[in-house]
């Protein structure tokens, strides 16, 4: 079993800390490189809805990036958990359903184009 924790670097330092985890640690933490790259349609129909599509190691997912009232154009709460993100989830960009948002489909001729990156550990 593995357990990735994703959190802000500032509480990095507590968490180590915290009892339960010293007492499961067996070595060094280790960090990774990590990479993601955000598409979208060419007619950035995605963010015009307020969402993206990201790719990273491998698996493309289908993620909001704004919150969403009961109109189109109103924004909401936006929850402080990282779940509530993302839409779909799959191993190539032709298999994620966006059928019910409506939009042009992005597995059709033209594939998604890159609109940002990130990089880092």
């Amino acid at each position: 079993m593995r357990l990735t924790l994703r959190l802000d670097s500032s509480a990095t330092g507590a968490v180590t800390r915290h009892p339960m985890i010293r007492a499961t640690r067996v070595g060094p933490s280790v960090s990774r490189a990590e990479a993601i790259v955000w598409h979208d349609t060419p007619s950035f129909d995605l963010a015009a809805v307020g969402l993206a599509v990201s790719e990273s190691t491998g698996v493309w997912r289908l993620e909001r990036h704004r919150p969403v009232g009961d109109a189109p154009d109103e924004t909401g709460p936006w929850p402080a958990a990282p779940d509530h993100r993302v839409l779909a989830e799959a191993q190539d960009v032709a298999s994620l359903d966006i059928a019910p948002l409506a939009l042009p489909s992005l597995a059709e001729d033209t594939p998604p184009a890159p609109v940002a990156s990130f990089e880092g550990r």
